[in-house]
């Protein structure tokens, strides 16, 4: 499968896109949200940005998703319909993922008992409310292995963390694998690569 390298980062830098690009980078994941929040909300200006530049696009979907018990089924349909909203006003095409975020070593307890309920929500969410996007994940390789083996999930982003449960096993399987944390020009952005598909996306 051919490799792709991309970036993630909470930084608008999309008016440094072609310089990016010339970077050697093959795609960029900006984030989406529903809380205040220091973090840059990717929009369709930026998308049209990189997109332009030959950047390929996609988004990570995190509010303060580091504890098992922000993932509740009232949460997963709440964070699903605000991923809907970004999701239109960004232009993403159908059939693309967004990566909800389960940032955390979560264990396969937190899975039964508080992240399964939540993206059995966000799932039940598009599909009653014909949402184009499906529902992908960004986190450790244990969770990503259960979302994507009860078919919860499209597409898995698996975290830098590699202290983190089921790491090495999953790497071969992830659709992307976030890398060390680096600056590229003067952004700080994490580092990731793509094996095949990444699910990115770009719009014109």
């Amino acid at each position: 499968m051919p490799t792709s390298h991309g970036i993630d980062t909470y930084v608008d830098c999309s008016a440094h896109a072609a310089d990016i690009k010339a970077a050697g980078v093959d795609f960029i994941l900006g984030y989406w949200f529903d809380v205040k929040s220091f973090k840059h909300l990717l929009n369709h200006q930026d998308c049209v940005r990189y997109s332009d530049a030959g950047l390929w696009v996609g988004a990570i979907y995190q509010n303060s998703s580091d504890h098992a018990t922000y993932f509740t089924a009232e949460r997963g349909h709440t964070d699903a319909a605000s991923a809907g909203n970004c999701s239109a006003n960004a232009h993403q095409p159908a059939g693309k993922p967004v990566f909800f975020a389960v940032d955390f070593d979560a264990s396969q307890a937190d899975y039964d008992a508080h992240i399964k309920p939540y993206f059995q929500a966000v799932n039940a969410w598009v599909k009653a409310s014909g949402a184009t996007y499906t529902p992908g994940c960004y986190a450790n390789g244990l969770i990503c292995r259960l979302l994507k083996t009860d078919g919860l999930v499209t597409h898995t982003m698996l975290s830098q963390s590699t202290g983190y449960r089921e790491h090495a096993a999953w790497v071969p399987h992830a659709d992307i694998v976030q890398g060390p944390t680096k600056k590229l020009l003067h952004f700080d952005v994490d580092t990731d690569t793509a094996h095949g598909t990444s699910g990115c996306w770009q719009v014109s």
